[in-house]
């Protein structure tokens, strides 16, 4: 098997490589983001949970092609034997509200100083959420991200016959 490589093969070579590796990486990321999604908001259902406190809560403006989101922001602290944590995520999958009233309200439910039910992972107490359950679609991400992998998977295939040609 002999391997001409020119000038121009190498430079359209290391543009494939490049492609796969960011497609793959890409790929990866997003379809991790949607399985953690799925498997964490599922399995949160059935988390025990302790008391814990509101530290602080605000509403972040975010602007957009589509306009403008408002997101309800709460940070918490509890305790599992014995040991101090502090979290942020309400649920799995709440992401914004869109409207300002809707995080308002939102915010609302988690008055500063307030004592909250914190849900917490069993083997990594650092894991918790407010709300239990899934609160959006995971298998966009999922789907998205296999489908990028593909991608990257089929340009590793052009570089390589390229590159033997």
């Amino acid at each position: 098997m002999s391997w001409n490589v020119t000038p121009k093969k190498l430079f359209v070579l290391a543009l494939l490589l490049v492609a796969t590796i960011g497609s793959t990486l890409g790929g990866y990321a997003s379809a991790r983001l949607g399985l953690d999604l799925l498997l964490y908001g599922r399995a949160s259902e059935s988390w025990p949970s302790v008391k814990g406190r509101v530290d602080d809560g605000y509403i972040a403006d975010e602007e957009s092609e589509s306009g403008s989101i408002s997101r309800a922001h709460v940070e918490y602290s509890y305790s599992v034997n014995g040991n101090p944590y502090k979290g942020r995520r309400l649920g799995f999958g709440v992401h914004g509200s869109g409207s300002r009233e809707d995080a308002q309200k939102v915010l609302s439910e988690y008055p500063l100083g307030g004592e909250v039910s914190v849900f917490y992972h069993e083997g990594n107490p650092g894991i918790s959420t407010l709300r239990t359950g899934l609160f959006a679609n995971p298998w966009p991400p999922i789907l998205i991200g296999l489908l990028f992998m593909a991608v990257g998977a089929i340009l590793a295939s052009v570089a390589y016959h390229e590159a033997k040609r």
